[in-house]
């Protein structure tokens, strides 16, 4: 939100190097003749990940196909280097034996030997050999909850001195550091550190992102391979599809009157569903729009690229000789970066925009931003004047910068609507309703998949409201009932009839700062480990986390002329359904998952554990 840009824009917009280990690092070419350069396969296993041909037979067979297509290159060390890495990534034999090929004949086969080195020390953490099959990984993590376990248990220093080994254990594995705050005692981080279930979430997002690094630069995403995601990054995302599935069919939710749901079917009616999801963002981009009408504002589609150097691979699908090996998800911190400064200098300016930003991959799984922004039309120069300064800030003097890294196209009432030209692009990374091929002629639903995909690995997210009142005030708003009064009670039907437009105005407008909004969102207050209900009196203690930490506050309602109005009656925990386990009231759970197709998240709504699902 503008309000939150603050008045001194950041210094520049340089990448910083976060220190990911899935980028290229330089190898010693005495190491290549000479083995790896770490004693690797303590954790392989098999590939149960990777697509169903594969097993432990067509990996062998796999295996020695990679070794016969590259069995003339080199000498008889060469050979034995070859083999020994072959085996040891045996999921991913054939695409590096295609890349050593490539690198040999466009280069020498000493090249290729130093790439395929530096892929194996990519693939390998400490330990721990990132090919390895999903089961293979769960023993893993197992054994380092264990280890933590044990160090916290049996160690005689300091509980500071103690986080500080373990802290220095996840850098092996170059999991962050966890550090103690108000909201996070060393105890929690101590049950973060013991609990398996952590370990298998940090291991397997690393995994996905190294592996779907090294597909990016050997050339297995593109649009002349696998477009925005590989086949391997689809792989483990769709194994993770099935494993919440799972977790979703066996856990419920019980609440103090024991009520008890499937989180399945309450998982089905929130924007966990990508159907209801779309409708959700439908409904409050033709809000947007209806306001801009009201008020005579205008709209502009703006499009915000990335530098060559983070791109892969070339709009044609050639290698580009520029790329530095920037991941994604740098990438996209980068253009965050520079909305920043473009935002920054909107606030000093006293420029208002509101709309939404929709971030995409290109074809090679670069992201690129797109922003549907509605703002008075007295500041559309200034507005793309400050947009293509801070665009063309880092590299702006290279080729075709002026024509890709910055594009904006005016919405012109009589040719169509803002909303209509945006909904493309809000389907097709969803779930590819309504569209029938994409940009590189994919086939619209596959693609979204893909597109998912790639958002769940790198951690990306794809939608975002700028500017207007809070979406979660929304939410709750619709959880109410009875017919109040005042402003709230406009701002209880707008949104009760999912008229986003009226919810807008009844808040204020679109640039009003969320502190100035009539109605807020109400969150617990904690003090030690209980909280005071306002409006009744009455003593409620807080619910720590599954690690012990205290959340940093709950919904439970709004805040409406310094008055509380509850929206939310019930402390929902979780809990396994026995197999046999009853269907859930129907009409219960229309009514506490809102029926209409944009209604409230209901997972949020009952403070579910999220990462549960990881």
């Amino acid at each position: 939100m503008l309000a939150d840009a603050g008045s001194i824009p950041a210094a520049s917009t340089k990448l910083v190097n976060t220190g990911d280990y899935s980028r290229p690092t330089k190898t010693d070419r005495n190491q290549v003749l000479n083995g790896t350069s770490k004693d690797i396969g303590l954790v392989c296993g098999s590939p149960h990940w990777a697509p169903p041909s594969h097993n432990r037979v067509t990996s062998a067979s796999h295996l020695q196909t990679a070794l016969s297509n590259t069995n003339h290159l080199g000498t008889d060390e060469c050979s034995k280097f070859r083999r020994k890495v072959f085996d040891r990534h045996q999921p991913f034999c054939l695409a590096l034996s295609s890349h050593y090929l490539k690198i040999a004949q466009d280069k020498s086969y000493v090249e290729a030997n130093l790439s395929l080195l530096r892929i194996n020390d990519r693939l390998q953490l400490h330990d721990l050999n990132l090919s390895c099959s999903d089961a293979d990984l769960t023993d893993f993590c197992k054994k380092q909850s264990e280890y933590c376990r044990s160090v916290i248990a049996k160690s005689s220093a300091s509980d500071l001195d103690i986080l500080k080994h373990v802290n220095d254990h996840f850098a092996r594995y170059t999991i962050s550091s966890l550090s103690v705050d108000k909201y996070n005692p060393i105890s929690s981080l101590f049950k973060r550190a013991e609990a398996e279930s952590w370990w298998r979430r940090k291991i397997r997002i690393i995994r996905a992102r190294v592996v779907e690094s090294i597909a990016r630069d050997i050339g297995l995403v593109s649009k002349v391979k696998n477009t925005y995601c590989s086949k391997w990054g689809q792989s483990f995302h769709d194994d993770k599809v099935k494993r919440n599935a799972k977790l979703l069919e066996t856990m419920g939710i019980v609440n103090q009157q024991g009520d008890t749901y499937s989180l399945k079917e309450l998982a089905d009616k929130s924007v966990s569903n990508p159907e209801i999801r779309r409708a959700e963002l439908m409904v409050r981009m033709r809000g947007f729009e209806t306001v801009a009408n009201n008020l005579g504002h205008v709209g502009g589609f703006y499009t915000l690229t990335a530098p060559s150097k983070m791109h892969a691979f070339s709009a044609q699908g050639i290698k580009n000789p520029k790329y530095n090996g920037t991941t994604p998800r740098e990438t996209n911190d980068y253009l965050n970066n520079v909305w920043k400064l473009v935002r920054a200098s909107f606030c000093n300016a006293g420029i208002k925009v509101y709309g939404f930003r929709v971030v995409e991959p290109h074809h090679d799984g670069t992201p690129h931003w797109h922003l549907m922004l509605f703002h008075n039309p007295s500041d559309t120069m200034q507005i793309q004047k400050v947009f293509k300064h801070y665009a063309m800030m880092e590299d702006g003097q290279e080729a075709g910068a002026e024509k890709h890294r910055f594009k904006v196209e005016m919405i012109d009432p009589s040719k169509g609507s803002a909303t209509g030209y945006i909904a493309k692009y809000i389907s097709k990374n969803i779930n590819g309703k309504g569209i029938d091929e994409d940009l590189y002629g994919n086939e619209a639903k596959s693609a979204a998949k893909a597109i998912t995909a790639w958002t769940s690995i790198w951690g990306i997210r794809q939608f975002q409201q700028i500017g207007g009142p809070s979406v979660t005030a929304y939410r709750e708003l619709r959880r109410l009932e009875t017919e109040e009064s005042g402003v709230l009670e406009q701002a209880r039907k707008a949104a009760d009839e999912s008229d986003w437009a009226a919810y807008v105005m009844a808040m204020g407008g679109p640039s009003l700062p969320q502190k100035e909004r009539p109605i807020k969102v109400a969150l617990w207050v904690e003090d030690n480990g209980e909280t005071v209900d306002l409006e009744t009196g009455e003593i409620i203690p807080v619910y720590d986390t599954k690690y012990g930490n205290t959340p940093k506050g709950k919904v439970f309602g709004l805040l409406y002329e310094g008055q509380h109005v509850l929206t939310r009656f019930y402390t929902w925990t979780m809990q396994r359904l026995p197999k046999a386990s009853a269907k859930p009231n129907t009409s219960m759970l229309l009514e506490m998952s809102d029926n209409a197709l944009d209604r409230y998240k209901f997972w949020e709504s009952c403070g579910l554990p999220l990462d549960l699902c990881q």
